[in-house]
């Protein structure tokens, strides 16, 4: 706390606004991150879906070329065998098994009977039929049955073009995954400069502002109190006040105490004024009074050296006095002594 109380104010106020800037644009950065995250699976799964579906619907095709091929070859076998089983000529028969036989997609072709059993055409029926589609078609002369042409269709070229197919989605899938992840790259650096550049933005916006609405006028508030502090500031300057908020109130409350120490010393001057005004009056009636003063000093040393003249006289008198009467003394003694003489000398006559 006490190293807080050492700062100014935009260290003060500055870094934890940032800081909840940064865990904001950090908290939003981390949803939008899992938003598109979720978004990319999501795109993921519907494309693989939809590529899922599209090789489902490619199997069926090739299953329905299959079939359709199939279709055409045992068609035309039923269509022109009749004329051969009715002549017996076998032969032709095996000729056209032959060439179905060299399609890559027949594994095998015969004729059956009307019963279903087969003639005297050979074929290998293979042990594992789950690759094989089996098709027969009726042979017919006007309304007679004469048997059916079957053919064994392999789905080995169904599998295999599923097969590429599937090459193909997991290539696509690959490429929409790593497009994905590439996309999720470009996201993370475009929201790290985005970031970068808020942050940025925001610190400048912050410093500018909060010196001119904040720093700048406390400054301004502060030096002029300290001058006033000081002895040294001028009493007829005011803070500019442009609004309502904290630091207006604060320099509004400051020009206050500006003017009531304005007026406080408009009425001391005065005051001042008026003892002065007195204080030269006194000095006069004290100058007044000063000779005076020395008039009646003067007076009084004149009284005193004339009072010491007449103490000095008084003095001498008392002395020629006392002196007339230790005279008077001397010859009242002597005086006495004479008539005692002489009263002794009378009996003696």
């Amino acid at each position: 706390m006490k190293f807080l109380s050492n700062l100014n104010l935009s260290m003060k106020f500055i870094p934890p606004l940032l800081v909840g800037t940064i865990v904001a644009i950090a908290i939003g950065g981390v949803f939008i991150i899992n938003e598109a995250k979720q978004a990319s699976y999501d795109q993921g799964k519907i494309s693989q879906n939809a590529f899922s579906v599209e090789q489902e619907h490619a199997k069926k095709a090739l299953l329905r070329a299959l079939n359709s091929k199939a279709d055409s070859v045992g068609r035309f076998m039923a269509k022109v065998s009749p004329d051969l089983i009715i002549s017996f000529d076998f032969t032709g028969l095996k000729a056209f098994q032959v060439e179905a036989a060299k399609d890559p997609d027949v594994v095998y072709a015969t004729f059956l009977k009307p019963d279903g059993k087969s003639t005297f055409l050979e074929y290998k029926k293979p042990a594992n039929m789950s690759h094989i589609i089996e098709r027969r078609y009726l042979i017919k002369n006007d309304n007679d049955k004469l048997g059916y042409v079957v053919l064994g269709m392999s789905k080995k070229s169904v599998i295999h073009g599923a097969k590429i197919s599937s090459e193909r989605i997991s290539s696509a899938i690959a490429k929409v995954n790593e497009s994905a992840e590439s996309s999720m790259k470009r996201l993370y650096t475009i929201m790290g400069m985005t970031t970068i550049a808020i942050l940025a933005i925001i610190t400048s916006l912050l410093f500018v502002l909060f010196r001119h609405y904040v720093v700048r006028p406390l400054k301004a508030t502060t030096v002029l109190v300290e001058s006033l502090a000081q002895g040294n500031g001028d009493l007829t300057v005011n803070l500019p006040v442009h609004g309502n908020d904290e630091i207006d109130q604060l320099k509004a409350s400051v020009n206050v105490f500006i003017q009531s120490l304005r007026n406080m010393i408009e009425i001391i001057v005065s005051e001042v004024q008026y003892l002065s005004k007195e204080s030269e009056e006194l000095n006069e009636f004290s100058v007044g009074l000063s000779r005076q003063s020395d008039q009646q000093r003067s007076q009084t040393t004149q009284v005193a050296t004339a009072m010491n003249e007449m103490v000095a006289t008084v003095q001498e008198v008392a002395r020629n006095v006392q002196e007339a009467a230790n005279a008077a003394i001397v010859r009242n003694r002597q005086t006495g002594a004479g008539i005692a003489i002489q009263g002794d000398r009378v009996p003696s006559s």
